[in-house]
């Protein structure tokens, strides 16, 4: 069954409403036939534009990525033997280091950072002596302090082993891989285990879905925010729902900075044959070569990814606001539209669909077509799954919300061939 275009500008949320309370299978599932079930709660007071939150400002030991090296004093050191006194070895130095920290993400720089500052803080209160090749004893000592005095979980603990191990590649002595440790490995199991049994209901990620998205849409229209800043959550919104793309691919990391990473409306290119692309100058999977991401008309249909950014563009030329170097996410403010400041204008906006076992993020988005196309297997393959999401492995499982379809179907055909 398909769900009557709602026009996001019209008064009209109470008719979506009926509709949705009215149906008798309330699985929270992408399927427009099976909508989210509307709780019986009034939705949260509404935000001042003023109080629009944008993210929080990084408090890292490392805030950018320029500090770790003069704080760790690590890639330097690579360059210091005595066979490297010329004087033209500090700009061979600059070159090196602007090398490496090429090499991957600022997000993973920062991570490293932070996992080699929260090791230092662990030595220095313990009084250890941290040297360049810790011993595993002392890794082991550290794993326990985070999990059990620091509340990190077993997760977080593993990206940071790989952190330290990359510590010691840099700092030119043999890497320790210290994950593949059987101590280190029951502890971080230990850890899950006690996790699980005191969670025994995690809390869930909702798969967004049209109805839900329309709803996001018509509060968004009936706030008092202003018509640019609506305008540009709104075009994040259906942009990410119709693409299944990374909301941290097309936001940026820093409501204050622009970075190499940041969508600039160069990016956008009208085909004029009413779709167009954008390119992406870097993904989680190519890095900085970035990919093309393309972007479909649905004709008459005002979550129009198209249409909405094509409406943005035109108030941003409005408010003077538009040039080809400026970001296409941001608000009347001046500020950049970020993955965190996303996720608190998603908690804000549908408080009222969160609750201990359901929440609702930016990954929300990703996982929307990928479940509607699960939930039609004899319609979608695995492979058309994995291609529509841009997945490379198996990961687009993490993405799908009908498990439970899945079995029914498999238990049906089993009692067909019960019944014979």
């Amino acid at each position: 069954m398909y769900v009557t275009p709602i026009r996001i500008n019209n008064d009209s949320s109470c008719i979506l409403y009926s509709f949705l309370e009215s149906r008798e299978k309330q699985q929270r599932t992408l399927s427009s036939d099976k909508p989210y079930k509307i709780p019986r709660r009034t939705p949260p007071d509404q935000l001042e534009e003023s109080q629009i939150p944008l993210g929080e400002e990084s408090n890292n030991i490392c805030d950018s990525v320029g500090n770790f090296s003069k704080n760790m004093r690590i890639i330097n050191r690579q360059l210091t033997a005595s066979n490297l006194l010329h004087p033209n070895v500090t700009s061979l130095c600059d070159s090196f280091e602007n090398l490496l920290l090429n090499s991957v993400s600022d997000s993973t720089w920062n991570r490293h950072s932070a996992a080699w500052n929260l090791f230092d803080k662990f030595c220095k209160q313990f009084s250890i002596n941290s040297s360049e090749k810790s011993d595993v004893k002392t890794v082991r000592a550290f794993v326990t302090w985070a999990l059990t005095v620091k509340k990190l979980q077993a997760s977080t603990i593993r990206s940071y082993l790989y952190s330290l191990q990359t510590a010691h590649t840099l700092n030119n002595s043999e890497p320790v891989c210290y994950a593949n440790d059987k101590c280190i490995k029951m502890l971080l199991k230990g850890s899950e285990n006690i996790f699980s049994a005191s969670n025994a209901a995690p809390k869930q990620r909702l798969a967004m879905n049209l109805p839900l998205l329309q709803i996001l849409g018509h509060r968004l229209a009936s706030s008092d925010w202003h018509p640019y800043t609506v305008q540009t959550i709104w075009t994040a919104s259906s942009v990410a729902f119709f693409t299944s793309c990374r909301m941290g691919e097309i936001l940026a990391n820093d409501e204050k900075v622009r970075d190499k990473k940041t969508l600039l409306w160069e990016n956008v290119v009208f085909t004029g044959s009413n779709d167009l692309f954008i390119y992406l100058p870097f993904t989680k999977t190519t890095g900085f070569k970035g990919r093309i991401l393309d972007v479909f008309e649905i004709k008459g249909a005002d979550y129009c990814p198209v249409k909405a950014l094509a409406d943005l563009k035109k108030l941003s030329e409005k408010y003077q606001m538009f040039a080809s170097k400026n970001p296409v996410f941001m608000l009347k403010s001046g500020k950049l539209l970020t993955v965190c400041g996303m996720n608190k204008i998603l908690s804000s906006l549908l408080g009222d669909f969160i609750d201990e076992k359901f929440g609702i993020s930016c990954h929300s988005f990703r996982a929307a077509i990928p479940s509607l196309m699960s939930e039609n297997p004899e319609t979608f393959s695995l492979e058309a799954i994995k291609q529509w999401g841009n997945w490379s492995s198996e990961s687009y499982k993490r993405y799908t919300r009908s498990d439970k379809d899945k079995f029914r179907a498999l238990f049906g055909k089993i009692m067909r061939i019960m019944n014979q």
